[in-house]
């Protein structure tokens, strides 16, 4: 996950209906970061994971009254919970799953820049990353897929194939590891928690490959001009042989797909 989601304007105030349902979301995942992987490690944390954590309590239709006193509490970072208090699973699972992906995202980065920034990074929460990654294969979740669609996606980027017809058809080609991860990750939220019917774990895991594939996209048209500069690949500068930026048609072009995939969505 990319870091790219934001919530809602109304979330962000306590006269939203949803301000505090967002906000025991967000400061839950957060604590159970904090709990678990060490206070540095929350600084990992992002929106898609707290949109995971809150849609997995819907599913597994968490009664949030039942959550232990310090999980009510918001915006109060230093009210932790209790050892050996239970942790709702929405919220465990989340965090973890942020950590696990942090890891990912500077091992990529690492990769792509170099910089000693991001190596230094992942020796500091190395021991969080270990941690999360143990807690999912105590979950039966594989980790090794990840990592070997990671290794698919750095082949086709490397291809870098220039023999598509569609614009539709080499973003698919190149979002597929991106998905098949998200994919793979709303799955297992779902197997993990009361919801344990293969039909509704299906479902999820084709919401998880739309929402995937339209984070990739999102992403790689959010920083097109900043990948063409840093000479990063991007498939959006590929297809159109984009030099600098994209031009209006070409904008609209892809604006369109993505008001499409977002429409898959709801």
């Amino acid at each position: 996950m990319f870091g790219l989601m934001r919530p809602e304007g109304g979330c962000s105030f306590a006269h939203s209906p949803d301000y505090r349902y967002h906000r025991m979301h967000y400061c839950g995942t957060c604590k159970v970061v904090g709990q678990q992987y060490g206070h540095r490690a929350r600084f990992l944390q992002n929106f898609d994971t707290v949109f995971l954590s809150e849609l997995l309590s819907a599913i597994h239709q968490e009664d949030l009254k039942d959550w232990q006193g310090a999980y009510q509490a918001i915006n109060k970072c230093f009210t932790l919970p209790e050892k050996g208090s239970a942790t709702p699973i929405s919220l465990h699972y989340a965090a973890t799953v942020n950590i696990f992906l942090g890891e990912l995202k500077i091992d990529d980065n690492i990769k792509d820049q170099g910089r000693w920034q991001w190596k230094w990074a992942k020796r500091i929460f190395s021991k969080a990353f270990h941690k999360a990654n143990q807690q999912l294969l105590d979950w039966d979740v594989d980790t090794k897929r990840f990592w070997d669609w990671i290794t698919t996606q750095e082949q086709r980027e490397q291809e870098q194939l220039q023999d598509f017809l569609q614009l539709e058809t080499i973003l698919q080609h190149y979002a597929e590891p991106t998905a098949q991860m998200t994919s793979l990750i709303f799955r297992e939220g779902v197997r993990l928690g009361q919801e344990n019917s293969i039909e509704t774990q299906d479902l999820m895991a084709q919401f998880g490959a739309q929402f995937g594939e339209l984070m990739y996209i999102l992403d790689a048209f959010e920083d097109i001009e900043k990948d063409i500069r840093q000479k990063q690949f991007n498939p959006l500068a590929l297809y159109f042989n984009a030099d600098r930026t994209l031009s209006s048609e070409q904008f609209e072009q892809v604006r369109q797909l993505l008001l499409n995939l977002q429409k898959q969505l709801q």
